[in-house]
């Protein structure tokens, strides 16, 4: 199951592509893998991260936030594209 990906820029930062960051928007993930979190640790480390959660009912809205330790594994993720496969292989 693929998920997409984005990165995370505030505001009036400037050209997509070029930005540096370490923080990453996972979305369109399906309820069976809002808890595996360990798909993402094979790009390198997580240091935090949050299911985003619909504040009435508290069920996931089917993403999450995502942040790395380094700039360099979130430009990795994106040397393929913004998709990932949350069931750990690349389709």
């Amino acid at each position: 199951e693929q998920v997409e990906i984005k990165r995370t820029i505030p505001k009036g930062s400037g050209q997509l592509k070029d930005f540096k960051t370490t923080k990453i928007f996972v979305g369109g993930i399906p309820v069976v893998y809002e808890d595996e979190l360990e798909n993402l640790f094979k790009y390198g480390k997580v240091v935090e991260h949050q299911i985003i959660r619909d504040h009435e009912t508290n069920r996931s809205r089917g993403f999450r936030c995502v942040i790395f330790d380094n700039e360099e594994v979130v430009d990795e993720m994106f040397t393929k594209g913004n998709m990932i496969d949350m069931a750990g292989t690349q389709v």
